[in-house]
């Protein structure tokens, strides 16, 4: 089975086209891309958008310090794979969003120790 069949796909393709922001020639025109071509756009995409606040994550990079943290469920993950994943999804939540929550995090002191 093709991965470009599946609603998952469906469902990523059609979120991906939401978020341009070009004319109704420019998406057909993009909608006629090969598959493979396709799939490197929405991996890029996913790369890109964060799926959580950067609030998320800072409060997951917490966690990591106190030694609970979950970002997923698998609990069979070591802790250095899990951080891994937490500081790679933090990055790109802190490429990707408004950065101004930084501030007003800084001045509300949540850093305490």
């Amino acid at each position: 089975m093709n991965y470009e069949n599946t609603p998952k796909y469906e469902d990523q393709w059609a979120n991906f086209i939401q978020s341009l922001d070009v004319d109704p020639d420019k998406a057909k025109g993009i909608e006629q891309l090969p598959d493979d071509q396709k799939r490197q756009l929405l991996e890029n995409y996913a790369v890109k958008n964060p799926k959580f606040s950067a609030f998320h994550y800072v409060s997951l990079i917490k966690g990591l310090r106190v030694g609970r943290s979950t970002l997923t469920k698998n609990p069979r993950k070591g802790d250095g794979q899990q951080a891994k994943e937490i500081l790679l999804a933090t990055e790109i939540s802190l490429r990707t969003n408004n950065v101004a929550w930084v501030m007003i995090f800084s001045i509300k002191r949540v850093w305490k120790h």
